[in-house]
């Protein structure tokens, strides 16, 4: 997205719509599908309204804490990037900075389920469904930049990952693996051949002035076929292939995701003025440094500064562990 927006790509202009596409249809979908994947077991074994008061404690607590982090990055490298961000931006919460928005978003959607837990009964996941539907259809391509305006047609993702839940999830190794297969294989070509073709597609977290019922509807399919593509072959794959790896980077995706635009922006910038503009190159480099660099650096400061990444103990509520 930032290659696009500092006009490196004017080479080949398609097939890097086409990647950018490609990225924004799943990527966010996915992160909140797993977000939404552990909320009951977690519910379950922890289930107190004390446990979810601290999870919104936490996600509050990060978004002031990044805010200020990122919003000092942006004010301070201003002038070198095509950004133009102040102090008064940085200042004004309601109106979330980049990508943290999604820390309201977890916010949000947390409380929503927890409150409602719709994994419980068959009539409140037929509600919920039927108003995150609802809304996703509205606001598909739709993104308000203030707070809680972002990511709104994502929330039907989260939900489906609670009612699958993390037990569900396990289970698919177990499934038939000519189905497994099959299906993810199916759900990929389609997804590949939508974004591959001149169709209009309307992502879902990025705000689309032109959006029209066609590339909602593109839109939506791309991103159905994509996840479930994607999450059908990793758990066919991993019958065969060990995942450890990118499991440890799960872990630690939240760290990334809070780091990563301090990291992408400044590395395109110092590469350019070193001569590289080859957007393949730059896409790779700063693909490599921005999940990289803050995994390193989650590693080597959650306990060292874990402020940085976690609520203090005098911040949160005391919570009574289920036995």
């Amino acid at each position: 997205m930032g290659i696009m927006q500092a006009g490196l790509t004017q080479d080949a202009p398609q097939a890097y719509k086409h990647l950018n596409i490609a990225l924004y249809s799943v990527h966010m979908p996915l992160f909140a599908l797993l977000f939404g994947l552990n909320i009951p077991g977690s519910w379950i074994r922890r289930g107190s309204f004390v446990y979810a008061a601290n999870r919104i404690i936490g996600f509050i607590y990060l978004y002031l804490v990044w805010s200020l982090i990122q919003g000092t990055a942006e004010v301070l490298g201003a002038r070198f990037s095509n950004g133009g961000t102040t102090w008064a931006d940085v200042a004004n919460l309601s109106r979330p900075l980049a990508h943290l928005w999604y820390l309201p978003w977890m916010v949000f959607i947390f409380g929503c389920l927890v409150i409602v837990r719709p994994w419980e009964t068959k009539v409140r996941a037929v509600l919920s469904l039927t108003v995150c539907a609802t809304f996703a259809v509205a606001l598909w391509g739709v993104n308000y930049a203030v707070i809680f305006g972002s990511g709104i047609a994502i929330y039907l993702f989260a939900l489906v990952g609670s009612l699958i839940g993390t037990n569900r999830m396990g289970q698919l190794d177990k499934a038939r693996p000519l189905v497994t297969i099959s299906v993810a294989l199916s759900s990929l070509i389609v997804f590949l051949s939508m974004v591959l073709s001149n169709l209009d597609i309307s992502t879902p977290t990025l705000d689309d002035p032109y959006r029209t019922d066609s590339s909602i509807l593109f839109g939506i399919i791309a991103t159905l076929t994509g996840v479930t593509g994607l999450v059908l072959a990793v758990a066919s794959a991993s019958r065969w292939v060990s995942f450890a790896s990118l499991e440890f980077i799960g872990r630690y995706s939240l760290h990334i995701y809070l780091m990563h635009l301090l990291i992408t922006p400044l590395t395109r910038i110092l590469l350019v003025r070193s001569g590289v503009d080859n957007p393949v190159i730059l896409m790779v480099i700063s693909l490599t440094t921005g999940v990289g660099l803050p995994l390193v650096t989650a590693v080597l400061l959650e306990k060292r500064v874990p402020w940085l990444f976690n609520v203090p103990q005098a911040l949160q509520l005391v919570e009574k562990v289920k036995k």
